[in-house]
């Protein structure tokens, strides 16, 4: 049996309450109970790492590996010695820790006068996939659609699409937008401007503005919502959703594939304070990038459990900020896993993984 937390708790320690905004040890440090049968109870003091999961849960299972880099065994090596990394990005700060013992330094990045993507950089290398966007759309001289203005959209759900335009072509069983074919089902919603201003019922029909909300199933879209618009209603096609992919000068939202050019505007909500992992991690492997500057406080705690009194100068912090530097450019090229990583799973896997109630 192994029972562990994902997070502690802050309870006005550094004046806020809850967890996912910082990297104190309130918020770190979480209990690990491992029990295995036939081996005697102990506690161990020394602080472990995350990382120190997986290759000890291996080894109580009897199962031969190899520990990852940084890893330990900790039935094999209860006592080593180790540091423990940790990191939080949020949209306006991205800070790392490191605690060597009782020593713990906290370092948290923010621009400089001069940081921030270079303005003539394509649109192509600002976005960001996993991002979720709203493109205006313009036809092509080609096929296709052009992004004329992409905006970013946080929130919504990473499984739903957007899609608006005039209809291609509809029945009563499906769509056509954009080029897509959309599937109508009876739990679609249709709503909006249902009714003409005679009284009679408006139903989907070629040339009428709508909003289609989608969602991919197989190789099938099928259509969660609709809302109609008034058929003078002014009205320019756009497409919401998440950056699936980003190739070339194509990105890639669901099955729509939109191209990128030197006229595509980017509004990406740019904020001065606001920051990028990758670019903070890309300074750490060539420092003569200086986009960023770091604030770094040290605290040793066994004289200092809330973290509230930094260290005004110590011996530890140049080289606890070099090993930071070391574990910034690690993480920034080592992939924790790769496509050799993935494995399909059979008919009997899933029926397996259903009678313990891991899969639908």
């Amino acid at each position: 049996m192994c029972v562990l937390s994902d997070h502690g708790e802050e309870f006005m320690e550094h004046g806020r309450i809850g967890h996912g905004h910082g990297l104190y040890e309130a918020l770190l440090h979480v209990p690990w109970i491992l029990s295995i049968p036939g081996s005697p109870a102990r506690r161990v003091e020394k602080p472990v790492s995350l990382v120190d999961l997986f290759p000890t849960l291996l080894s109580a299972a009897g199962i031969d590996h190899a520990s990852p880099p940084g890893a330990v065994d900790r039935l094999r090596d209860p006592a080593r010695e180790g540091e423990q990394f940790a990191e939080h990005k949020d949209k306006r700060s991205y800070r790392q820790s490191i605690r060597r013992g009782d020593l713990k330094l906290i370092r948290s990045f923010k621009r400089s006068e001069v940081a921030g993507p270079a303005r003539s950089a394509p649109p192509s290398e600002l976005l960001r996939v996993g991002d979720r966007y709203a493109v205006e759309l313009q036809a092509g001289l080609t096929d296709g659609f052009v992004a004329s203005r992409i905006k970013a959209r946080p929130g919504g759900e990473a499984d739903l699409i957007e899609v608006k335009g005039r209809l291609e072509a509809a029945t009563e069983v499906g769509i056509g937008l954009l080029g897509l074919g959309i599937a109508l089902t009876p739990e679609t919603e249709v709503y909006g401007e249902t009714v003409d201003p005679e009284g009679r019922a408006v139903k989907p029909h070629a040339g009428l503005p709508v909003k289609a909300v989608l969602r991919a199933v197989g190789d099938d879209l099928l259509c969660h919502k609709l809302k109609l618009y008034a058929p003078d209603a002014a009205f320019e096609p756009e497409l919401r959703g998440i950056a699936a992919a980003i190739h070339g000068d194509r990105l890639h939202i669901g099955l729509l594939s939109v191209s990128l050019d030197e006229q595509t505007v980017l509004d990406l909500g740019a904020d001065p304070d606001r920051l990028d992992r990758t670019l903070v991690l890309e300074r750490l492997r060539d420092p003569s990038l200086e986009a960023f500057v770091a604030n770094a406080r040290l605290f040793e705690l066994a004289g200092d459990r809330d973290e509230r009194a930094p260290l005004a100068s110590h011996p530890a912090i140049v080289p606890l900020e070099r090993r930071l530097d070391e574990f910034g450019a690690r993480i920034s090229t080592d992939p924790l896993w790769t496509a050799s990583d993935r494995a399909a799973l059979s008919a009997e896997d899933l029926e397996a993984l259903r009678a313990i109630g891991y899969a639908r």
